[in-house]
């Protein structure tokens, strides 16, 4: 029979297992931020910059895709907050 402090330390390691399961979460959704903020959509920026836009619709539409992509980004994000 395990006595009361293995009992505890048993307690203890589960408690810190989900907590450590958040943190690692929020590790993960911090390096996706930052990927997506400081290299993604700039590079789509300058792509559409650099592009050869031949109508106002096309280059209205391609300005909207940085837009798209951090909305993509936020949906990302609650998406991995609610599993």
């Amino acid at each position: 029979m395990k006595n009361l402090l293995e009992k505890n330390l048993d307690k203890e390691y589960h408690a810190n297992e989900g907590f450590v399961k958040y943190i690692v979460g929020f590790i993960g959704i911090m390096i996706v931020i930052i990927i997506a903020v400081s290299v993604v959509i700039p590079t789509v920026n300058t792509a559409i910059d650099d592009a050869n836009l031949s109508g106002s619709t096309t280059g209205t539409l391609l300005s909207l895709v940085p837009v798209l992509l951090a909305a993509v980004l936020i949906l990302l994000i609650v998406g991995m907050m609610a599993v």
